[in-house]
């Protein structure tokens, strides 16, 4: 079966779980996960862990081979496989960058001369 979206994979694992006499409960328990996650994977969320995903395929005895294609980079943006939907840390945003690379130190301020207290 060729997988073309999210959704596609979850259709062909809640089968398999299915063939299986699985409920998504012991799926989940058998790969160390919640059962909320597999009806997110099953229902196609982007954004379930990518090793996680391929435990569930390997625990439903299924093998994923993966094949280059004239898809445009373009076309893998809208499957939603980005960096955060296979499970890795998003970029961090320039405002984390700069406040890593500082290196300048801030000091209390001193009261101002004649203010009462």
């Amino acid at each position: 079966m060729q997988i073309r979206t999210p959704t596609d994979l979850g259709a062909l694992l809640r089968e398999r779980r299915r063939e299986m006499g699985l409920s998504q409960a012991a799926l989940a328990a058998r790969v160390g996960a919640s059962r909320q996650w597999v009806v997110d994977l099953e229902r196609g969320k982007t954004t379930v862990a990518l090793g996680l995903v391929l435990r569930t395929a390997a625990e439903l005895r299924l093998t994923l081979r993966v094949e280059a294609s004239s898809i445009a980079a373009s076309g893998i943006a809208e499957l939603g496989l980005g960096p955060i939907a296979l499970g890795a840390p998003a970029p961090p945003s320039k405002k984390a960058k700069k406040k890593a690379t500082s290196t300048k130190t801030t000091r209390p301020k001193a009261p101002k001369r004649g203010a009462s207290r």
